[in-house]
C-alpha cells in the first residue's frame, strides 16, 4: 500500500504478479457501505423506485421493492440460510421484500450499495443493512444467520455458531466468514460485540437527528483491504507511510494478529515502481491486451457493458483448430484477470474465436469459470454459445479502475476515431459557402480583393491543406480570400473561421 496524499493505492502479489489493485482519492472516495439517515426527495410509480437526499453530491436510488442483495464483502460462497433451516436457492436469492411505503419528506434508514457510475445514481438499500468485520458480518434487520460453507469441519462450524450467538440478539442475523476458522472465541465474540455496539450507536444518533445525515463511513481504503484480502496465506503486508504501518498494525492486533507482518518499505525505489506494479497498471487502460503466442484481447468498456473480442493475430503454424483452442484457453485466464484489475462489472459479452467442437467450447468454459474462482465479486456466466458468446454479469460496487486513471479525448469523446482530414477539409468549405458565395452588385475583381476570410487551423490541418489546399478549393479566387493561419491551441483537425 501507498499514500501520495490525495490518493492511496491497495495492491495484491502472487509470486509477484499484480492480483488485485484499489484506488481512492480525497476527492473520489466512494459511498458503498455509508450508512445514512435519508430524506424521500420523489417518489416515482413508474419506475417503481424513490430519489432521496442523503447529504451527498447526488440523491440516491431506492427500489420500492427492495429485492435482497447479496453481501457487498466478497461473501458471495456464504450459506445465506439458517444453521436449522436451509431454503431453497432460488427463494433466498429471488425472493422479494416487503414493498416499501413511502412519500416525500418521509426519513428512512438506508445503506449504500452502488457507487454513482456514469449518470447513473447511488444504489441504496433500506432492508439489507449489514456491517462487516473481519470475521463476520451483522446482518441487524434479519435474524437469518449462516456461516461460510468454506468451513467444512462440523465441529469447527457449531463451536463458531455457538460463540457469536451469545454475543448477538436473536432478533440481528450475521454470517461468519471464512476468516474465522480456527480464531479464538474471545476475538470473534470481541468483533460481534463491537459490531452490535456500533449498529447502536448508528440507531441511537439515527433517532436524534434529522435527515440528511450520514451515520456510519466505511473504513479508509487500507483498512478495508486488511479487512476484506488479509488471509493467513498472505506473506507480507508493505506500506510506505509511518501513518499507515502504526494504523495497519493497531488494526491487526485488534483482531489477534501478530501485527509485526506490516513492514515498512525504506528501498531507495517507491514502492510500487520497485515491485513492478506501475507498469502494470498502465496497461489497464489499454484497448487492446496481447496474448502469449501472437493472439490479442480488443477490451470497449461503455456505461452499462463491456464487449471483449478475441483474436488469433496469426494462424500460422499448427491445426489451425489446435490453434483457435489454444488461443481461447490463454484468452480465458487473461479476461479473468483482465475485469478483476479492471474491476469492470455489469454486463459482459466475450467474443471467443469460433470452435466447431463441443468440447472444445467446454473446455474453454471450464477453464474460464476456474479462471475466474479467485474474483471475489458475485459472477454469473452462462454456457458458451455454438458463436462462441459467452455473456456474464460481475457484480459492481465501485467505478472501474479505468474511471480513475483515465477519462475521455477532448476531441473524439472517448469513441476511439476522429474525423479525418478530409471530412473536416469538406465541412470548412461548406461552412465558408455564405462568405464566399457570389454578392450580387459588385464586380468580380473587387468581390475578391476588397476582404480576406481568416481561418485558425490546427497543425494537422495545416498539414493536410499544405498538399491538398487546391484539391479543396479549386477556385484561385478563393484561396486568394482565404487567411490560414496556425493555432496550435486547437485540437487534432480542428479550426475556427474568425470574426463568428
Amino acid at each position: 500500500m501507498d499514500s501520495a496524499g490525495f490518493e492511496t493505492r491497495a495492491a495484491v502479489l502472487s509470486n509477484g504478479r499484480l492480483e488485485y489493485i484499489e484506488i481512492e482519492r480525497l476527492n473520489r472516495i466512494g459511498l458503498v457501505g455509508n450508512v445514512y439517515k435519508a430524506q424521500v426527495v420523489r417518489v416515482l410509480q413508474g419506475l417503481n423506485a424513490a430519489f432521496l437526499n442523503i447529504g451527498e453530491s447526488r440523491e440516491a436510488f431506492l427500489p420500492l421493492t427492495d429485492l435482497h442483495e447479496d453481501s457487498l464483502y466478497g461473501e458471495e460462497e456464504d450459506d445465506e440460510a439458517a444453521p436449522e433451516k436451509k431454503e431453497p436457492e432460488r427463494d433466498k436469492r429471488r425472493a422479494p421484500s416487503r414493498r416499501l411505503r413511502l412519500r416525500p419528506r418521509d426519513q428512512v434508514l438506508i445503506q449504500v450499495i452502488k457507487d454513482s457510475i456514469g449518470t447513473k445514481a447511488p444504489k441504496v438499500t433500506a432492508n439489507h443493512i449489514s456491517l462487516p468485520g473481519y470475521y463476520l458480518v451483522l446482518l441487524p434487520q434479519k435474524p437469518r444467520r449462516g456461516i461460510s460453507r468454506r468451513i467444512n469441519n462440523q465441529a469447527e462450524r457449531d463451536r463458531l455458531l455457538a460463540a457469536v450467538s451469545e454475543v448477538i440478539p436473536a432478533e440481528c442475523g450475521f454470517i461468519i466468514r471464512t476468516s474465522a476458522e480456527g480464531c479464538g472465541e474471545r476475538h470473534i465474540k470481541a468483533e460481534a460485540d463491537s459490531l452490535w455496539k456500533t449498529w447502536q450507536e448508528i440507531t441511537g444518533r439515527g433517532q436524534s437527528m434529522s435527515a440528511p445525515v450520514r451515520l456510519y463511513s466505511e473504513l479508509e481504503l487500507p483498512l478495508r483491504m486488511l479487512r476484506d484480502r488479509y488471509t493467513k496465506e498472505i506473506e507480507q503486508v508493505m506500506v510506505d507511510s509511518p501513518l499507515l504501518l502504526k494504523s495497519c498494525r493497531q488494526y491487526l492486533g485488534r483482531l489477534g494478529m501478530d501485527g509485526r507482518r506490516v513492514s515498512l518499505h525504506q528501498g531507495r525505489k517507491p514502492l510500487f515502481i520497485e515491485h513492478k506494479v506501475d507498469e502494470e497498471i498502465h496497461k489497464m487502460v489499454a484497448r487492446k491486451v496481447p496474448l502469449e503466442g501472437g493472439g490479442y484481447l480488443v477490451i470497449d468498456e461503455t456505461e452499462a457493458l463491456c464487449a471483449i473480442d478475441v483474436n488469433s493475430g496469426r494462424t500460422g503454424g499448427d491445426d489451425y483448430r489446435s490453434m483457435v483452442l489454444r488461443t481461447n484457453l490463454k484468452a480465458a485466464e487473461e479476461i479473468a484477470w483482465q475485469l478483476r484489475l479492471r474491476n469492470v462489472g455489469g454486463l459482459i459479452v466475450v467474443d471467443f474465436i469460433d470452435m466447431d467442437r463441443h468440447q472444445d467450447r467446454r473446455r474453454v468454459y471450464q477453464s474460464f469459470e476456474k479462471a475466474l474462482e479467485p474474483d471475489k465479486a458475485r459472477i454469473k456466466v452462462l454456457q458458451i454459445s455454438r458463436l462462441g458468446l459467452v455473456e456474464m454479469t460481475r457484480q459492481r460496487t465501485r467505478t472501474t479502475l479505468r474511471d480513475y486513471l483515465a477519462e475521455d479525448c477532448p476531441v473524439c469523446g472517448g469513441q476511439g476515431q476522429v474525423s479525418s482530414a478530409e471530412t473536416v477539409a469538406a465541412q470548412l468549405r461548406r461552412d465558408l459557402a455564405p462568405e464566399l458565395k457570389n454578392q450580387p452588385g459588385i464586380p468580380l475583381l473587387r468581390r475578391f480583393t476588397r476582404r480576406r476570410i481568416e481561418v485558425k487551423i490546427s497543425r494537422s490541418l495545416d498539414d493536410y491543406f499544405k498538399s491538398n489546399l487546391q484539391l479543396v478549393f479549386p477556385e484561385r479566387n478563393y484561396r486568394q480570400m482565404l487567411n490560414l493561419v496556425v493555432d496550435p491551441a486547437l485540437p487534432f483537425n480542428g479550426y475556427r473561421i474568425e470574426g463568428r
